[in-house]
């Protein structure tokens, strides 16, 4: 599987919590404040929409296959502007499929006909246990757990008749594709890879064609608010100036703080839509992969908050409110290719803070935290005898790099 560049190291992973942190040190504040500068910036000067962009820092050019690009569709957006890449984030598909696999049919009697085994076939379902390889599906599955936990035979025979039955209800059928495509298969590793419909062979296909744009920044006079965007100011500003936490408070604190004047070129920007792979594929880069997502089950678990259909753990609350682990998607990426930037910054480094710099920005710095030893990347750096820093980085054609992700809420997906 390609790497994504693990820049969340540097901050404490929240898995849950869906507040952006509010930053407190000196460095970290005012990398928060260039940020924000920087993502209007971004935004005026790519034309994108405020209400619906995020900017993403921190990955490495997303390589050859599909793989990174699922990955970061498959992470629910934070409530912020920007995000750094963090593999211990709410993931979309392991939270639709603990969802999935807790909700209660609707067709027939079953849930009537269990009675008080109800609890104990639902938390059966939470051990992710594979699916019958006769392809008999969610029944073949509750036969095997009947006869072995339903001391009551007429029973165990009624409620396997009711799980066939209701078959054709949205909540068994997501139920069968969740367990189809979440069973690993050492002849067919990409059996339990949960796929989205973005490829890497469209981005190559359609990048080169996409128009280029032109962004431009200065710290002393641009704007910080963002109170016109989607995420109402909420900026996620845990990274110091250099990607790597082992540099000095005093360097990182120097250069955030610094009056920064910025020039980006981007040869090719294109918007690469993506959704959960629903059905099978004639793609040929999809057609091995397997289903596993069903949006009409997953808008019935949103318009119906009662035990009818939820089940003691997630409830609805946990999944759909305040602080939900699937309030948001990721539904089309920005992807750019062929950067060149160029940063002057005016700074007042001593002279060890000097050498730490030009050791340190070799391993990827604000705001793209592109590492020299990622493929593309490329970063020069000189400092006068005034302190002027002049930066200049590239990350060569032919190396796609995500600039940003569009986002939409829960509750606009299932307005209807």
């Amino acid at each position: 599987m390609s790497e994504i560049s693990q820049l969340s190291t540097t901050k404490q992973a929240v898995a849950n919590a869906d507040v952006a942190l509010v930053a407190t040190d000196p460095a970290s504040q005012a990398i928060e404040n260039l940020t924000a500068q920087f993502y209007n910036a971004v935004v005026h000067g790519c034309q994108l929409d405020p209400s619906t962009f995020q900017l993403f820092q921190g990955s490495k050019p997303l390589g050859d296959t599909s793989d990174v690009l699922w990955q970061i569709f498959d992470v629910m957006p934070p409530l912020s502007t920007n995000s750094h890449y963090n593999s211990s984030a709410n993931i979309f598909s392991t939270n639709y499929g603990g969802v999935i696999m807790s909700l209660k049919p609707q067709g027939g009697t079953f849930v009537e006909d269990m009675g008080d085994s109800m609890s104990d076939w639902t938390a059966y379902l939470k051990t992710k246990p594979a699916s019958p390889t006769d392809g008999s599906g969610l029944a073949g599955l509750f036969k095997t757990w009947a006869d072995i936990n339903l001391s009551d035979p007429d029973q165990a025979n009624k409620c396997y008749m009711d799980i066939r039955e209701a078959g054709e209800d949205a909540i068994s059928v997501a139920k069968n594709a969740w367990l189809s495509a979440s069973v690993p298969n050492p002849q067919n590793p990409k059996k339990a890879t949960k796929a989205y419909t973005a490829t890497m062979a469209t981005v190559k296909a359609k990048i080169d064609s996409a128009p280029g744009h032109q962004v431009t920044m200065d710290s002393e006079q641009d704007s910080s608010s963002l109170n016109h965007s989607w995420a109402n100011s909420s900026s996620d500003g845990f990274l110091g100036f250099f990607g790597s936490s082992s540099h000095s408070d005093s360097l990182n604190i120097a250069m955030a703080s610094a009056s920064f004047k910025i020039d980006v070129s981007y040869d090719n920007l294109m918007t690469m839509p993506g959704v959960p792979l629903y059905q099978p594929s004639q793609d040929k880069d999809l057609s091995e992969y397997v289903p596993w997502y069903n949006s009409e089950a997953l808008g019935m678990a949103f318009h119906t908050q009662d035990n009818t259909l939820w089940g003691n753990d997630p409830t609805w609350e946990s999944t759909f409110g305040g602080a939900g682990n699937l309030q948001r998607r990721t539904t089309e990426l920005v992807v750019v290719d062929g950067i060149t930037m160029t940063m002057s910054a005016q700074t007042s480094l001593s002279q060890s803070d000097q050498a730490s710099f030009r050791e340190a920005s070799g391993g990827g710095f604000w705001p793209f935290y592109g590492s020299s030893s990622d493929s593309g990347w490329h970063h020069e750096s000189k400092i006068d005898a005034n302190g002027l820093v002049t930066i200049t980085s590239s990350c060569k054609k032919g190396n796609p790099v995500v600039l940003g992700v569009n986002v939409e809420s829960i509750s606009k997906q299932f307005a209807n």
